[in-house]
């Protein structure tokens, strides 16, 4: 039987291949990596929602109101297909304060602006009145960029950017994680030209771990090494150091007006999962320790709430202690006493169980249901392009299944 065949030889995790890949994965892939069309495909459809979006929107709203703010600055890093914007514009037009919002998408490459127009998701709003596009690295902001946002937003960006995972051996010393990349003899594919081709590419990769000791080098794994300590064990006993997301942090708080806030969504830590990141398409999702974010922020002197949900970790981080107080009330009620995200997920799976059309009524009232919450995706029309199906209403079925398919930017239900 043929040897497996050496990639990559021990590596700091935070710099091997595995993110090599990953950032040639999303550079090749754009938009096409949010879609099934493309076979495996980054999850979107949820951080996305119509209901995320209008509960981030309804946050905002206060603020406007409340410091009669003429035009609210929101900017989103990682922009990605651009449905969350689209969904916080239309989440405006329904709260009245379309007039008052301008959406900055950034990115780092304008190809994925391009991609954007070119599906038509932002067709409803207009260039330079509604939003604008951005072209900016969040590791690598200018120091003199000058322009300030009264709200920054990071929708599932963290969770890909490199950490070090470490842990305490059993004499007290901090080790830091390093792996080994092999090829299975019998998988001839490995070739960063074929990533368009073969999205599964990086789960065939075998992996081999190995903990050695950790002093911390020179940059930003130094700049944060402070923040560490063993309070901060938080996943299966070993602290994942998200010292790039930090420095992100740090950076953002500067692009903040007096009154302004970050908004940090991502994936919930799943303290069930024994592994230290999850796998999809060929890109990696790292968890990582809020916490330190956290400590980052209380150190200088912001105020921070952060909740967690089945859908997301939510992590707020104010500048103004004022105003984080006058808000706390309706971020609780929000995100703690009502989660619509996660009502929306499990209406929406309920409904997806369904084939019968002797659950006529049930679907009737599922479908009522989500319409509470999601009456602009694509989602929402081929939910009653469904019922109607069921039912044996032909034509009503065909409306809605085109509408939702003017709306299905990235082909995922189609």
């Amino acid at each position: 039987m043929p040897e497996p065949i050496l990639i990559e030889d021990f590596t700091d995790f935070d710099k091997s291949l595995l993110y090599k890949l990953g950032s040639s994965y999303y550079a090749s892939k754009g938009l096409k990596a949010f879609s099934k069309a493309s076979g495996s495909y980054i999850p979107n459809e949820i951080s996305n929602s119509y209901p995320h979006a209008r509960a981030f929107v309804e946050l905002c709203k206060k603020i406007i109101l409340d410091k009669k703010i003429d035009k609210f600055k929101i900017l989103e890093f990682g922009s990605g297909s651009g449905i969350f914007a689209r969904h916080a514009l239309l989440a405006a037009k329904d709260l009245g304060i379309e007039k008052n919002i301008v959406f900055y998408l950034s990115d780092i490459t304008s190809k994925t602006f391009d991609e954007i127009k070119s599906i038509g998701v932002l067709n409803d709003f207009q260039e330079h009145t509604h939003y604008e596009f951005l072209e900016l690295n969040l590791l690598n902001i200018p120091n003199t960029y000058s322009k300030t946002f009264d709200a920054v937003l990071l929708n599932y960006v963290f969770d890909a950017l490199p950490t070090l995972p470490l842990r305490y051996s059993e004499e007290g010393n901090l080790e830091k994680l390093q792996i080994q990349i092999w090829q299975n003899p019998d998988d001839k594919s490995l070739n960063e030209n074929n990533l368009l081709e073969d999205s599964n590419l990086l789960s065939r990769l075998l992996i081999q771990e190995l903990w050695v000791k950790y002093s911390p080098s020179q940059g930003l794994e130094q700049k944060y090494f402070d923040l560490l300590s063993k309070d901060l064990v938080d996943h299966r006993s070993k602290i994942l150091y998200p010292y790039a997301a930090l420095s992100a942090t740090e950076m953002l708080l500067d692009l903040l007006d007096d009154n302004g806030f970050i908004y940090v969504s991502d994936m919930p830590l799943d303290k069930n999962d024994p592994g230290i990141f999850r796998m999809f398409a060929n890109a990696i999702v790292n968890y990582f320790s809020e916490p330190l974010i956290t400590k980052l922020i209380t150190n200088q002197n912001y105020c921070g709430y952060v909740v967690q949900d089945n859908s997301f970790l939510r992590m707020f981080y104010f500048k103004n202690q004022n105003l984080f107080l006058e808000l706390l009330d309706l971020m609780k009620e929000l995100y703690e006493k009502t989660s619509t995200v996660d009502i929306y997920y499990d209406i929406r799976k309920a409904l997806d169980s369904i084939s019968s059309p002797h659950s006529k009524d049930l679907i009737e009232f599922l479908c009522k249901k989500f319409l509470e919450f999601d009456k602009h995706s694509c989602v929402s029309y081929f939910m009653q392009a469904k019922l109607f199906e069921l039912i044996g209403e032909t034509e009503k079925a065909q409306i809605a299944r085109t509408k939702a398919q003017k709306l299905d930017f990235l082909g995922n239900f189609s």
